[in-house]
């Protein structure tokens, strides 16, 4: 009896760690997401002729978010978003993945306000499904579930 307490406090402080690992990465990532934002507005607003490394300096953001999705990947979390991010990016560099010149995105019509509402819409599907993973962790039903 004494031996299947253990066991169960066990696998509940697993259970924890786990919740605290995740919610780490899912704290950077919403992090990352807000300097990437700041960036891209200070791009477009503040940097006229467009040089520089911040242009460089979102391309990595953007490598960074993909990273830290794997790595939540790793440990369970099945992020759905991956066609939001891909809008986002598409909304930040104007269409142009490959190269650190964005300088047609000037040219679209309310860029700000659809980088703006991916961004939030980005966070909001990552804390979503940190969300469902977590209520995932615990399986057995609660006492107000069952009536």
């Amino acid at each position: 009896m004494i031996a299947a307490g253990w066991y169960v406090v066990y696998r509940n402080s697993l259970k924890i760690e786990a919740r605290k690992e995740a919610r780490e990465f899912v704290d950077h990532l919403d992090g990352v997401i807000d300097s990437l934002h700041r960036s891209i507005i200070r791009y477009y607003c503040e940097n006229e002729q467009h040089t520089g490394d911040l242009s460089s300096s979102i391309k990595a953001e953007f490598l960074l978010i993909s990273h830290y999705l794997f790595l939540l990947k790793g440990l369970g979390i099945n992020f759905t978003g991956g066609a939001l991010l891909t809008n986002y990016r598409k909304a930040a560099t104007g269409m142009f993945f490959e190269t650190v010149e964005f300088k047609k995105q000037r040219d679209i019509p309310n860029w700000e306000a659809e980088v703006a509402s991916l961004a939030a819409q980005l966070k909001l599907a990552l804390r979503r499904a940190y969300f469902s993973w977590s209520c995932l962790l615990y399986t057995s039903p609660s006492p107000r579930d069952r009536g």
